[in-house]
């Protein structure tokens, strides 16, 4: 556990305060985002019984693209589409990149808050809407 932080050369990294701040912030509406994106993935239950192949397709992009692919290295057709349509990029790309100074944190903090504002009105629209179609099995 001590190695990396050994490793790490520290004076290089340029932290700022608002920038920690931006970035913790955009991790934890990351996570909402990352919540959203597998809750949407498993919404097919409530139709078709079954949705475990989506919903282990969402983590496979979570954990794959996200945790592994530099923010700056993904094209931007790629960036688009997993900062909006399926935002796993917020918690993983978009924080680090704001937390090592590349990017804005004024300007990823804005978009993070309004992605997680229509991530939360979209995943209270589809569970009202889910749960309208939704038929016991016993009755």
């Amino acid at each position: 556990i001590i190695l990396p932080f050994l490793l790490i050369s520290w004076q290089n990294i340029n932290l700022s305060i608002p920038a920690l701040f931006s970035g913790i912030l955009i991790i934890i509406m990351g996570q909402i985002c990352v919540q959203f994106c597998q809750f949407v993935m498993s919404l097919p239950v409530f139709w078709f019984g079954e949705s475990a192949s989506l919903y282990d397709l969402s983590f496979v992009f979570d954990f794959r693209l996200g945790r592994f692919t530099p923010y700056e290295g993904i094209p931007l057709g790629l960036k688009i589409f997993f900062s909006t349509m399926y935002p796993i990029l917020i918690s993983t790309g978009i924080s680090t990149s704001v937390l090592l100074g590349k990017s804005n944190p004024l300007i990823a903090l804005s978009f993070t808050i309004l992605v997680t504002i229509f991530v939360l009105f979209m995943q209270n629209l589809l569970w009202k809407k889910a749960l309208r179609s939704y038929t016991s099995a016993s009755s």
